[in-house]
């Protein structure tokens, strides 16, 4: 691992300078998350916490035949959303990060100044909401969605102006579209990019995808975004970036047999998509196919995390990071776990200085 290790620190240090000459443009989301932590009991001197989210759900069943009440204590407001977390932590590397999403309309949340200033916001919506509960095994995401349900192709076009999303698409070097499941009108937009932008857009280049948790969605819809991301390859080199669960409800909305292992999963999903690159990222490792190539890595394991809501989009942050690198795909997939695991344990995203200090220090 060391071998690993040492070879991307001098990729970082050869390439990292090319970021500040990279752009990218990621939509459609926007929230507002408040990171809180769920009280079991406590006395004038000492607070007890709910440690597991078996812990918490045993003790909710066990209250099912009358009432419930509980206190949280808020850890931290911070920015929420695929779109902001994402594009934040590619703009702490140098990256230009045009973000299109619900910011505040008309005037910016000013939550959102938190970001770095290579971020630049494009807002059609107020945010939505989450409060995340945050246990050392996962967390429950709870979501208000203001602005968001109402945010379609139309209402882009009329805030932002269709002059100002080409001139943006067209001089990005990655297109990131993220938060499928949650943007109730993901589809409109994706179609209205596609005949009204892309047409205009003549140079290929990379487009990265998450649909993010889509449980709540019927395998019809789940296809019809499949058949859409599809469409996205006339224009761009496709990547689809799951995490272990979404994976099981793609492979499920796509083939009538049970989901296997992952590594049969990935291959039997990206033999069926037919986009360039499928990522599927485990609590333990991760996992790519390129053209039905295989790779691999291994997470890196925090123990005690300060924070792990939006350890996933750290994880897509460091994948594009190292494709605007031009790294090959396990090393790619290698940066996006160290990113996510910096993230994990000092609870932000890092510079490529705090990065490079955290590899450096991995045992």
């Amino acid at each position: 691992m060391k071998a690993v290790l040492d070879a991307i620190l001098q990729l970082l240090d050869e390439k990292g300078p090319e970021l500040s000459r990279k752009q990218i443009v990621a939509g459609f989301d926007g929230f507002i998350d408040s990171i809180q932590k769920v009280i079991l009991s406590h006395n004038e001197n000492h607070i007890d916490y709910f440690q597991t989210v078996e812990e918490f759900g045993k003790y909710i069943s066990a209250k099912k035949a009358g009432g419930l009440s509980l206190e949280t204590e808020e850890v931290v407001k911070k920015i929420g959303g695929n779109v902001p977390i994402m594009a934040n932590a590619m703009a702490q590397s140098g990256v230009a990060a045009h973000c299109v999403g619900a910011f505040g309309y008309p005037q910016i949340d000013p939550v959102f100044s938190a970001m770095n200033p290579n971020a630049i916001l494009y807002s059609f919506s107020d945010p939505g909401t989450t409060s995340a509960l945050e246990f050392k095994d996962g967390k429950i995401m709870l979501a208000q969605m203001a602005g968001l349900n109402g945010a379609d192709w139309n209402l882009l076009k009329k805030r932002i102006g269709l002059e100002k999303i080409i001139t943006i698409f067209k001089n990005s070097d990655m297109i990131c579209m993220l938060n499928w499941s949650e943007v109730i009108h993901t589809n409109d937009i994706w179609k209205g990019l596609l005949s009204e932008v892309f047409p205009f857009i003549k140079n290929r280049r990379r487009a990265f995808f998450d649909l993010s948790d889509c449980s709540k969605h019927s395998p019809e819809k789940i296809r019809e975004a499949l058949v859409l991301i599809q469409n996205f390859t006339k224009y761009c080199d496709v990547t689809l970036s799951l995490n272990k669960n979404e994976a099981n409800l793609v492979y499920q909305a796509t083939h009538s047999s049970s989901c296997p292992e992952p590594e049969s999963l990935g291959l039997a999903l990206s033999d069926f998509l037919n986009i360039d690159t499928l990522v599927i990222h485990t609590p333990v490792r991760s996992l790519a196919w390129n053209h039905s190539a295989m790779y691999q890595s291994d997470t890196f394991l925090i123990k005690n995390p300060a924070i792990s809501t939006g350890a996933g989009d750290n994880f897509n942050a460091g994948f594009c990071l190292g494709q605007l690198m031009e790294l090959q795909i396990d090393q790619s997939l290698v940066l996006a776990n160290l990113l996510a695991a910096s993230y994990m344990k000092f609870g932000f995203s890092p510079g490529l200085p705090e990065l490079k200090h955290f590899i450096s220090n991995v045992e």
